[in-house]
């Protein structure tokens, strides 16, 4: 299993790859590090260790700025199909199926891994700072009245 922080660089370069192929900002061979897409494989296709939390939150908040530079319109415009290069295959996909299939679930698997890692390193952390803020209401009255 990587290190938290390969774990956070990970989700980071992962989410801006992934966004930059569905604004069409990347040709299909473009897997550079820094926009790689859940692929990287080893040790070794990884830059400088990230070694504090403070260069872990300044990673996260550069990604974040970037995420932010992407307009819808260049989403609705998505190219056709994206493709993931990983050494001897190309993976095309569809952009709803990119994101449905391959993008959500290795986000989940990575995020969820970098919470597990901090936990077991005694991070006080429970499952609703998992979750984040519900996106529903929640409804008292009324309920258990026939």
């Amino acid at each position: 299993m990587f290190s938290l922080s390969r774990q956070v660089e990970i989700v980071v370069s992962g989410a801006k790859g992934s966004a930059a192929r569905l604004a069409g900002r990347l040709s299909p061979g473009d897997e550079s590090p820094e926009f790689a897409v859940f692929n990287r494989g080893d040790e070794k296709s990884f830059g400088d260790r990230l070694t504090s939390f403070a260069s872990l939150q300044t990673l996260i908040g550069e990604a974040v700025a970037y995420l932010k530079t992407i307009s819808r319109e260049e989403v609705d415009a998505a190219p056709a199909s994206i493709t993931v290069a990983k050494p001897g295959e190309a993976r095309i996909f569809e952009p709803r199926s990119f994101v449905l299939d391959y993008v959500l679930p290795n986000l989940y698997f990575h995020i969820t891994t970098v919470y597990a890692l901090l936990r077991s390193a005694g991070v006080n952390l429970g499952k609703k700072d998992f979750e984040g803020t519900p996106a529903y209401r929640i409804q008292t009255a009324g309920l258990g009245q026939a």
